[in-house]
C-alpha cells in the first residue's frame, strides 16, 4: 500500500503553513517506521472470511502494530475506513482521503473487525448516503491535526461523519468533551475519537480476525 512508503506529503488544504506541512511529513515518516520486519498477521483465510460477509455500508477497523504509529494510537485496531463495496475502501491516510482494493488491507494489517450499523428503518438509504458522502471526499487531505474540518479529515472523523450525515446516530461524537482549558488547547489529539470506541457505538460487530479473537477489545 502505498500509504505505507516513504514518501513525500503534498497533499494540504489550501492555506495550509510552512509549519503544517513540515509536521505533517514529520508525522507521516515517523509514524510509518516499521518497528518490527515480521509478517503482518491477517491471513488469506481471513480475507476468504470477511468476503462471505462484508456488506456496503460496513465499517473496517484494522491494527497495524508493525509501525511506529501503532506505539502512539495504541490498541488493537488502529486505523478506521468504510467499505464502499465492489471490493473496494475508502479511508482518511496521510496522503489524504482515498480510495483502496480491500485484499491489499491483508498484507499490511494485524488485526480486521467489520462493524455493521444497527438501522432498522431506511436501511438502503442510510447507507447509500454513508457510502456517497465518502466517495465525495475522495482527495481531501488528511487531518494531522485533529481539528475535526470538513475540508480536511482523520480516519475515524470520515467514518463518524458519514454515518452521521447520512441520518444514523453512531452514539460517539468526533472528539471527547475538554475538562479543562489545557486539554481544549493543546491535547486535540487525545481527545480524538479513537477507532476502538466505535465497539461502543450504536454497530453490531460482524466479524473478527483470529488475530483478535484472544483479545479484550
Amino acid at each position: 500500500m502505498k500509504s505505507y512508503r516513504y514518501h513525500l506529503i503534498k497533499n494540504f488544504e489550501e492555506n495550509a503553513s510552512v509549519f503544517k506541512k513540515i509536521f505533517g511529513n514529520i508525522i507521516f515518516l515517523i509514524g510509518v517506521t516499521k518497528v518490527t520486519w515480521r509478517k503482518n498477521n491477517l491471513t488469506p483465510q481471513d480475507y476468504k472470511n470477511a468476503l462471505k460477509i462484508i456488506q456496503k455500508g460496513d465499517m473496517l477497523l484494522v491494527g497495524n502494530h508493525r509501525r511506529a504509529s501503532g506505539l502512539f494510537i495504541r490498541g488493537p485496531v488502529t486505523h478506521a475506513c468504510i467499505y464502499t463495496g465492489g471490493g473496494r475502501v475508502i479511508h482518511a491516510v496521510s496522503d489524504g482521503v482515498v480510495r483502496e482494493k480491500f485484499r491489499n488491507f491483508f498484507s499490511e494489517y494485524d488485526t480486521l473487525a467489520i462493524l455493521r450499523p444497527r438501522l432498522k428503518k431506511h436501511k438502503k438509504t442510510i447507507i447509500k448516503k454513508t457510502v456517497r458522502y465518502a466517495r465525495k471526499q475522495i482527495g481531501k487531505p488528511f487531518d494531522f491535526f485533529f481539528a475535526s474540518k470538513q475540508q480536511q479529515f482523520f480516519c475515524s472523523q470520515l467514518v463518524n461523519d458519514a454515518y452521521h450525515q447520512a441520518g444514523f446516530n453512531t452514539g460517539l461524537a468526533n472528539h471527547k468533551k475538554a475538562e479543562n482549558v489545557i486539554e481544549k488547547n493543546l491535547l486535540m489529539v487525545t481527545r480524538a475519537l479513537h477507532p476502538k470506541e466505535f465497539f461502543n457505538g450504536n454497530f453490531d460487530t460482524i466479524f473478527l480476525s483470529e488475530s483478535l479473537k484472544d483479545i479484550e477489545i
